[in-house]
């Protein structure tokens, strides 16, 4: 930009004003379900999420993250009878269905298994591989995963342990900084989570975008924007389709607004069931897109995850430049600033 006063000016580089995305992650027992490729959700929804953090054309975006559930304090991660569970029990292993298209979806009983096409009408304890454990395999009770997997291993039992609490969710596990500096953080961060218990969506959302909000407001000149990433309806906490779509459209609503987007993992029968609609509408209530981005796990969905983040991203990155600042330290006349754009080839 330079600025013009008859005699002379500044010339300095013209910077597009940040964007800041602070992503609040389902880590719940269903993303240990299998894709169609055999992997777990998790494994490659982490993929997805690394690729895109370590991408070049991600640099400049700050990005941090936090989980729901996060595990309410004194409760033990795993256990072996009720009582050690107090107040969070049952202590249950984890358990699950598989359907005709060999994927298996958590239960809690029999009767959540009954929609789903050629299922046995089972719900039991799953396992994971013990040569690969992105593999799962069901029921524990088989002795061998084939395919050089190995040994089917029963997970351990644990209890219900998941905190209700806003303040925990708005506590970021990785703090908001510019890429590609906060890559090896968030990396190393969903390195050390795995998948365990419900679905507290409300609280999770609500301390999303109570972060988010502080996090505008300290940094005024910045988008900032929260992505909710899921793989199942809210159930937990006082949490449904409505109350988090309340949540979106408050923060949506509010000054400074902050926009909700949401990219859903789902197999085809949950989308047949309703979980784009259902997506949809916290989606639409935040503002960040009518519709929420539903990821296949029929198809590549460490790719399809991708291509949902590229298109956030895309879409929220501005053609809006930061004023610059003048150089003997006085207001800069917005009527005097002149824009000279130079191409990728040099040619002005």
């Amino acid at each position: 930009m330079q600025g013009g006063c008859g005699c002379g000016g500044d010339l300095v580089e013209a910077k597009l004003l940040p964007l800041d995305l602070y992503v609040m992650f389902d880590k719940s027992g269903s993303m240990s379900e299998t894709t169609a490729s055999g992997q777990s959700k998790w494994d490659a929804v982490k993929a997805a999420v690394d690729s895109f953090v370590n991408d070049p054309q991600s640099a400049g975006i700050g990005v941090g993250l936090q989980y729901f559930p996060i595990a309410a304090p004194g409760v033990p991660d795993t256990c072996t009878n009720n009582s050690q569970c107090g107040a969070f029990g049952p202590c249950d292993p984890p358990k699950g269905c598989r359907n005709s298209a060999n994927t298996i979806t958590m239960c809690d009983t029999d009767a959540d298994c009954q929609a789903l096409p050629g299922t046995p009408k089972t719900c039991a304890a799953l396992g994971l591989c013990a040569n690969n454990t992105a593999y799962a395999c069901f029921p524990a009770s088989t002795p061998n995963c084939g395919m050089g997997l190995g040994a089917c291993q029963a997970l351990a039992s644990s209890c219900i342990n998941q905190t209700c609490s806003v303040s925990d969710y708005a506590t970021p596990d990785v703090l908001i900084a510019e890429l590609p500096g906060n890559a090896t953080n968030i990396t190393q961060s969903l390195t050390n989570h795995t998948p365990n218990n419900g679905t507290p969506t409300r609280p999770a959302l609500q301390g999303a975008v109570n972060y988010a909000t502080t996090w505008a407001n300290a940094n005024p000149t910045h988008t900032v924007v929260v992505l909710l990433a899921t793989d199942g309806m809210p159930n937990d906490c006082s949490s449904n389709i409505p109350a988090v779509s309340q949540v979106a459209a408050t923060g949506f609503g509010a000054t400074p607004s902050i926009r909700t987007f949401v990219i859903g993992v789902f197999s085809p029968t949950d989308i047949t069931n309703g979980a784009q609609t259902n997506l949809d509408q916290i989606a639409s209530a935040g503002g960040g897109q009518p519709t929420a981005f539903i990821v296949d796990t029929s198809q590549n969905v460490t790719q399809q995850f991708i291509d949902a983040l590229n298109k956030i991203r895309k879409s929220q990155i501005t053609c809006q430049y930061a004023m610059p600042t003048a150089s003997g330290g006085g207001t800069v006349d917005p009527n005097k600033v002149n824009m000279i754009f130079t191409d990728g080839a040099g040619n002005k």
